[in-house]
């Protein structure tokens, strides 16, 4: 009896190990680079675009947002460029790489002006290519952001 339930519980073991294998424990990941460039961009390109080959800057922040411009916007990851400047981030969401997402992609790096686009999550023969020009890195408010639309017309009003 006793080794009928332990076969039972090895067997369903199993199971739940290969489908965990199935379901891929590394899920979708964006690749891209980060390069110089005349004014900050985000731009889609195909895996053997030349400007992936270009001198790259390292320590780029990159953020993906999905649903950046509504209440319910979500973290879905992030990393930075390497020595290259390339980069590699885990987008951890549902259907990631199979169902369409569309994610605002935030590139910082200080010194530069960010670069920051919302674009849907491309295939494994794209990448995204970064374009940051010298500057301020600073953001400017989003069209329509409901609360930082309140907190610029009451600075007047607060004491500073």
């Amino acid at each position: 009896m006793k080794l009928a339930m332990a076969r039972t519980w090895m067997g369903g073991l199993l199971v739940v190990v290969s489908a965990m294998g199935l379901a891929g424990c590394s899920g979708y990941q964006l690749q891209g680079k980060v390069i110089e460039g005349p004014e900050s961009g985000v731009f889609i390109v195909s895996e053997d675009d030349p400007r992936l080959d270009e001198p790259g800057l390292r320590g780029a922040r990159v953020a993906l947002t999905l649903d950046a411009d509504r209440l319910s916007a979500k973290h879905v990851g992030d990393g930075e460029s390497d020595l290259d400047g390339a980069f590699t981030v885990s987008v951890d969401e549902f259907g990631a790489g199979f169902l369409e997402h569309d994610v605002e992609v935030l590139v910082r790096l200080a010194g530069y002006a960010p670069a920051v686009r919302t674009i849907r999550l491309p295939g494994s023969s794209r990448r995204v290519l970064v374009t940051l020009a010298e500057g301020e890195d600073e953001l400017s408010p989003r069209p329509g952001d409901l609360l930082d639309e309140t907190m610029r017309m009451g600075e007047p009003y607060m004491g500073r």
